[in-house]
């Protein structure tokens, strides 16, 4: 669940900000959750093999890295991060 949560304050800043690729990256979480869901509900122990939505940081390495620097770099302001994106485009 940590990683669903990061991916998605990350989703919030720059760049990936363009609508396809927030699509694309929903759906990519989505996807991941209707795969793994059944698991836990069968009420059995279950253990994921790999880290949780190991593809959608592997895919979209860059852009996560990108939105990590803007979170750092404006503590967390997503509004901050937006005004210096569109004021220096």
């Amino acid at each position: 669940m940590e990683k669903h949560k990061e991916i998605s304050v990350l989703m919030l800043f720059p760049p990936i900000g363009d609508q396809a690729i927030v699509e694309d990256m929903q759906d990519a979480m989505m996807e991941y959750t209707a795969n793994t869901l059944p698991k836990f509900s069968s009420g059995e122990d279950v253990e994921i093999e790999g880290e949780s939505h190991a593809e959608i940081f592997e895919k979209y390495n860059t852009e996560l890295e990108l939105a990590r620097q803007y979170q750092k770099r404006f503590n967390g302001d997503v509004e901050a991060a937006l005004r210096h994106v569109a004021e220096n485009e």
